[in-house]
This record gives C-alpha cells, structure tokens and sequence, in this order.
C-alpha cells in the first residue's frame, strides 16, 4: 500500500479525530503526506515495512507499527506539531 494511492482523507469533525491506517500484506509506503496536526495518526503493517518516500506524516500524536522494520531503505519522515 502507498499513502500516494489515497485520494482523500479527511477528518473534519471538531476536536481531535484518530486514524489508524493498516496495511494487512506487504509494505505500507509514505509516498504522500498524509494525516493532520490535530488529529491521532497511525500508520501500521501486520506483514512488512514501514517504508518512508516523498510524504511526511502528520499528526498531534504519530504512532509507527510494523511487523517487519521501520523505514526501511528510505527513513519515515514526521512533521512535528508545535
């Protein structure tokens, strides 16, 4: 799976929204910015990597899980939420 695939995401509601993004074969690939500073992001793989590429991910709170490595050939890149 590659966040580049994702057309829309969008958690508009008011206060702060979690999303949890899991990819259930292979790899999950960051090749697109993805998530909001106000909102819970998780970014998971229960059968691969982590794979960072062009995106960066964006959240109050990132939380990476992956059954196999974390940025893998190319490192997660995270937005930090001032």
């Amino acid at each position: 799976m590659n966040s580049n695939q994702i057309t829309t995401l969008t958690t508009s509601g008011t206060g702060t929204q979690t999303v949890d993004l899991t990819a259930s074969s292979g790899n999950l690939t960051l090749g697109a910015g993805i998530g909001n500073a106000a909102d819970n992001l998780t970014l998971r793989t229960t059968s691969g990597d982590l794979v960072g590429g062009a995106g960066t991910a964006t959240a109050g709170t990132l939380t990476l899980d992956a059954s196999g490595g974390i940025g893998i050939g190319t490192a997660v890149t995270a937005q930090p939420v001032a």
